[in-house]
C-alpha cells in the first residue's frame, strides 16, 4: 500500500496537525540543493542520485493560512509549494537522525487516511493525489 511520511508540526502554521515535510528554498539556492538540505536537516536522508526521473513532481500548490510562523497576528501566510514525491528506495539514511525543530514525531499515513483528524487537510490533499497516481 502506498504510504506517506507526515510529521507533527511544532510550530505554526499547522502547529499539531501531521504535514508532509518540506521548506523554503533559500535566495541562490536551487530546487535540487534546497531538496537535498532539507532532506538531510529535517529527516536525516540523503538522495542516492540527483537524476530528476528517480523523483514525481506532483505540481505547484498554494497554501493560505490565517497564521504565520512568527506568531504575530497581524499577517497571514502564503506559501507556494513545489510537491515532490520521493520514493523511499531512492534514499539513504545517514549518520543524523535529522532533527525535531519542526516537527515532534514521523509518522508513515495510508493513502486511505484521509479521514484522520489529525492530518492537516493540505496533507489530506497531498494524499489524495499520491493515491490516484501511477507510481510505476
Amino acid at each position: 500500500s502506498k504510504k506517506l511520511l507526515t510529521g507533527k508540526r511544532l510550530n505554526a502554521p499547522a502547529k499539531g496537525f501531521y504535514f508532509v515535510p518540506g521548506g523554503r528554498v533559500r535566495k541562490n539556492e536551487s530546487i535540487d540543493q534546497a531538496r537535498s538540505r532539507l532532506l538531510k536537516n529535517e529527516l536525516g536522508f540523503a538522495v542516492k542520485s540527483t537524476n530528476n526521473k528517480d523523483f514525481f513532481f506532483l505540481g505547484i500548490f498554494e497554501h493560505f493560512y490565517t497564521e504565520n510562523f512568527k506568531g504575530d497576528k497581524n499577517f497571514n501566510t502564503h506559501y507556494i509549494v513545489l510537491a515532490y514525491l520521493i520514493p523511499l528506495n531512492k534514499l539513504i539514511k545517514e549518520k543524523n537522525n535529522g532533527n525535531f525543530e519542526q516537527h515532534e514525531e514521523y509518522l508513515w499515513f495510508s493513502t486511505s487516511s484521509c479521514d484522520n483528524q489529525d492530518i492537516h487537510p493540505y496533507t489530506k490533499m497531498y494524499l489524495n493525489l499520491v493515491n490516484k497516481r501511477d507510481l510505476n
